[in-house]
């Protein structure tokens, strides 16, 4: 009888203060549920994902082509572990690229920018580490992932070739109804119609994903480092997209080509396809968040 009433004093106690204990800690003090708003940016490298320009001979993507993107976002916590959120982001993409114009002895090389600009949407869902018993530890594991829809703002292709041997170089810049080429003296020597529509698709979808870590500044404030990886899936070429070249011959600038920024063969006949793949983007870089509670749940 005597261990039973010690055992009912000890579930007494136990269930009492589990009664008492919030395991939300949705107290004012140091909320962990409830509606987030905040400030995002970071930095990233980005790609245009095509497999005709990674097995180029010559002019390849480059690893490392740095970019930024920054905006803003909401993140509702609906419990101390998960939260559904969203940002708005001006987001620059693109691609660099570098090599040889062709295979032979002395021949000329080619720098190159693909510039992209886009409005980015992503929807996330949220996760964050958290201790009951711990309620006010100040660092948590965050980790999101979720889709993303983008439309393009401003697109635009920029090369230099420079000529081997010597300091003479020829700049060229396509856009949406624009094909220039200027020499080292700022010259135009070349101006060239292309289609007034935009050389890329106005736009792209994938999704996002992202881990990393979060600490509390204040009561109400938290800053979170994360990485994040985007993965188009949408084609983001006009493969439409036609110019004139400089011998006055007319193609499609991202179809009529073995790879980018390859010279296009006039003899090989205006019906030539080279049935180039699917171009996506790709993103992967370092975000860091500025957020505030309002309010709890």
């Amino acid at each position: 009888m005597k261990k039973l009433f010690i055992l009912a004093v000890i579930c007494f106690i136990t269930l009492k203060s589990e009664a008492q204990f919030n395991y939300q800690f949705t107290d004012e003090s140091i909320p962990v549920t409830g509606v987030q708003y905040g400030v995002v940016g970071g930095g990233i490298t980005t790609q245009l994902f095509n497999r005709d320009d990674v097995n180029a001979i010559s002019i390849k993507p480059e690893t490392i082509n740095f970019n930024y993107f920054a905006g803003a976002e909401r993140i509702r916590w609906y419990t101390p572990h998960f939260g559904i959120g969203q940002q708005v982001l001006l987001w620059n993409g693109g691609a660099a690229y570098s090599g040889a114009l062709d295979t032979t002895d002395n021949a000329p090389t080619m720098e190159a920018k693909t510039r992209l600009q886009y409005i980015k949407i992503p929807a996330l869902f949220y996760w964050k580490s958290y201790n009951r018993w711990h309620p006010d530890r100040r660092l948590r594991v965050n980790t999101f992932f979720g889709p993303y829809i983008a439309m393009l703002g401003s697109a635009q292709e920029d090369w230099r070739v420079n000529i081997t041997g010597s300091d003479d170089y020829f700049d060229y810049s396509l856009k949406s109804g624009t094909y220039i080429g200027i020499d080292k003296d700022s010259n135009q020597f070349f101006n060239g119609n292309a289609d007034e529509t935009e050389p890329f698709k106005l736009i792209d979808y994938g999704f996002v994903m992202g881990a990393g870590a979060e600490m509390r500044l204040w009561r109400r404030t938290v800053v979170a480092l994360t990485f994040r990886l985007d993965i188009g899936m949408a084609e983001v070429e006009n493969k439409d997209f036609e110019v004139n070249a400089p011998d006055g011959t007319r193609y499609r600038f991202y179809q009529d080509v073995i790879g980018k920024f390859q010279p296009y063969t006039s003899a090989l006949g205006p019906d030539f396809d080279y049935n180039r793949p699917e171009t996506r983007n790709v993103g992967f870089g370092a975000q860091l968040s500025i957020r505030k509670y309002f309010g709890a749940k």
